[in-house]
């Protein structure tokens, strides 16, 4: 190692920081492959389960509300969707 001019703590942390390399390495390339096999997982069972419909909504020329009023509608919409509670609504 390159002898520094560093307190002791500092200059053994690194050290033991430099030492030790491959087993910081492996741990990060641990959690990196694990956190491509959930994206990995989580996307074949999306596109394999997903159906998907579309909605449309039409909307009459004389309607007199207001902008908001339909963004209400939209937000009621997008609550629509709930959390499953029970395993096989999963």
């Amino acid at each position: 190692m390159i002898p520094l001019a560093l307190p002791y703590p500092i200059q053994f942390m690194l050290d033991w920081f430099l030492t030790y390399w491959w087993a910081w390495v492996f741990f990060a390339l641990l959690t990196l492959a694990f956190q491509m096999w959930q994206t990995y997982i989580r996307e074949y069972f999306a596109k394999k389960t997903n159906s998907w419909t579309m909605l449309e909504m039409h909307i009459p020329r004389e309607f007199t509300q207001t902008p908001r009023a339909m963004e209400q509608i939209y937000s009621g919409i997008h609550a629509l969707r709930n959390s499953a509670s029970d395993l096989e609504e999963r």
